[in-house]
Order: C-alpha cells, then sequence, then structure tokens
C-alpha cells in the first residue's frame, strides 16, 4: 500500500499496525512504503515481537529507506537488545535511513550483544566520523560477533573512522567484506 502515510496520518498508521499482527513476505514494505519516523517505540516493538517468526524464517529485517531516523533506530536497536534472544535474524538493512550519531550509539550497543547478525548495510545515513566509530567499537568489542559483511559504501567515515576501523579489523576475524 503505497503512499498510506499522506492519506491516514501518523494515528492511523499506528491504528493500523496494532490491528495487523502479521504481514507476509518482506515484512514491513508489504504494508507501507515509508514509514517515516513517529511511530512510538510500543507500537514499533508490539509489531516487530509479532513478526518475530517472520524475520527468524526468512533471516532478514530490511527496512532501507523507511526515514526512521535517529529516533526509529534508536527504538529499533533497543527493542533488539532487549528482546536479543527472540531474534535470529542474519541480515539488518537500515540503508538510507538519515540516521545520524546518536542512532550510530544505540545501534553500536546493540551489535555488542548481537550474536546472530552476518551482514548489516549501513550506506546512506549520516553517522559521521562520531558515529563509525561507535559501530566500528561495537562491533570489536562483541566476543560473540559473526558479523561477515559489513556495507558502509558511500560514506565518510573520516580519519579516526578509518583508524577506528582498523583497530576493529584487527581483532574481528569473522568480518569478510
Amino acid at each position: 500500500i503505497y503512499g498510506l502515510w499522506n492519506v491516514i496520518g501518523k494515528s492511523g498508521l499506528i491504528s493500523l499496525f496494532k490491528l495487523i499482527p502479521w504481514c507476509h513476505k518482506n515484512g514491513l514494505d508489504d504494508i507501507i512504503e515509508n514509514v517515516g519516523s513517529g511511530l512510538s517505540p510500543h507500537v514499533v516493538e508490539t509489531w516487530l515481537l509479532n513478526n518475530c517468526e517472520l524475520f527468524n524464517k526468512t533471516n532478514t529485517l530490511d527496512l532501507r529507506n523507511h526515514h526512521l531516523g535517529d529516533e526509529g533506530v534508536i527504538a529499533l536497536s533497543n527493542i533488539l537488545m532487549k528482546h536479543n534472544k527472540a531474534f535470529s535474524m542474519e541480515m539488518l538493512n537500515l540503508e538510507g535511513n538519515n540516521t545520524g550519531v546518536e542512532g550510530a550509539k544505540a545501534l553500536a550497543e546493540m551489535i555488542k550483544v548481537n550474536a546472530s547478525l552476518k551482514k548489516i548495510d549501513l550506506r546512506r545515513n549520516k553517522f559521521g566520523s562520531t558515529g563509525w566509530i561507535k559501530i566500528f567499537n561495537g562491533i570489536k568489542e562483541n566476543e560473540n560477533c559473526k558479523l561477515e559483511e559489513l556495507n558502509l559504501y558511500d560514506e565518510n567515515i573520516g580519519i579516526e573512522g578509518a583508524k577506528s576501523l582498523a583497530e576493529m579489523l584487527k581483532v574481528n576475524a569473522s568480518l569478510k567484506k
């Protein structure tokens, strides 16, 4: 249902998410193209938990280009940390979500404790050097890290970010691309 946000607005979208306990195939993409930030963390948590089995079956949570921003990525990261044992997905796509440093900090905290993610796509966000340093440190501090692929294509990680990346690569044996 494309363009739904423009038709029913935030309150209508929240009501819709409360009524739909599950969806098929690709999760959120089947319901709406652009969620936007503004959904409460409780609504996002309820939706994720209701679809946990689906995400684990497909091994993917694809939220690219959903305009989550810092607020949405912080909520998502907190939910994935809180329910770490419930989610065993291997791929998280957060490409193009206008996420900044605060979202990157939350992602880094989630990455520190995640033992299932093998691929993370974080390109086309606005983490800056500070955000990337947090993410690289999160990967470095995860003793159970299985991350094989980290997509940061077209990102400006800066000199300090590059140094942090190099330090992370010294201790991370799983990252291949």
